[in-house]
Order: structure tokens, then C-alpha cells, then sequence
């Protein structure tokens, strides 16, 4: 509905990364249930909005775009499994608190991507083709 991606992309998971912090270190009750419902909404509203960017390059389109979900979701899994495992696991060793604390790092990494990605929403594409609406 908003047209731009992006102005919608950033926030959003910026806002997931201190929603998944703050969902562990506030004292248990409510508010922690608050939060990771919030962080829940906010994380999984921004994956198909990036699992779609494919289909939206003009160099992949409706051709390409099976095999480009292919390699994004091969690519998305893989990531899940190895960073978890192989980095944020030993570097957080047996403090719980260090896991959520990387675990938000992650989101703000993801954060600092989605600043540097073209902007394919419907109004930017709209803009570019040269037709107005």
C-alpha cells in the first residue's frame, strides 16, 4: 500500500532488533510476552517483503524469480544453521543473555542491509518506467 519499501524495511527491522533484546532482559512477565509478540510481527513481517525483492530486479523478473527464491531460501537456511551453531553459539559459551544480545545484533545487521538495497517498490517502479498513475 505504502509504495517504497525500503522506508518501511529499515525501521521495521531496527525496530525487531530492539524488541528481540529488550524481550529478554526486561524481568519476566507481560512485557516479555509483549515484546516477543511485537518481535514476531516485526521479524515476520519483513521476510517476504525480502524474500520478493528477487522477482522485483529487473535483471531476474517473473523468469528468473523461481531460481532466485531457490538460492535465496538455500542461502537463508544455511545462514540460520551455520550462524547459530558455528558463530553466535561459541561466542556466547553458556551466558544466555550474550545469545539474545548477538541475536539483536543480527536483526541490526540486517537493519544496516536494508539501508543499501534499491528501492523495487511500486511507486519507485512506477517512477523510473516513466508512467504516472
Amino acid at each position: 500500500k505504502v509504495g517504497l519499501i525500503r522506508p518501511f524495511l529499515t525501521p521495521v527491522v531496527f525496530l525487531g532488533a530492539v524488541t528481540a533484546y529488550l524481550a529478554w532482559n526486561v524481568p519476566f512477565g507481560p512485557l516479555t510476552w509483549v515484546f516477543l509478540i511485537v518481535n514476531g510481527f516485526l521479524i515476520g513481517g519483513s521476510v517476504p517483503l525480502i524474500m520478493s525483492l528477487p522477482m522485483l530486479l529487473p535483471e531476474i523478473g517473473p523468469v528468473y524469480a523461481g531460481s532466485a527464491g531457490g538460492i535465496l531460501s538455500t542461502l537463508q537456511m544455511a545462514g540460520a544453521f551455520i550462524l547459530s551453531s558455528y558463530v553466535i553459539m561459541p561466542l556466547a559459551g553458556e551466558n544466555v543473555d550474550r545469545v539474545f544480545l548477538y541475536i539483536g545484533l543480527g536483526y541490526l545487521i540486517y537493519a544496516l542491509i536494508t539501508i543499501f538495497l534499491p528501492e523495487l517498490g511500486s511507486k519507485a517502479r512506477t517512477k523510473n518506467s516513466g508512467l504516472s498513475m
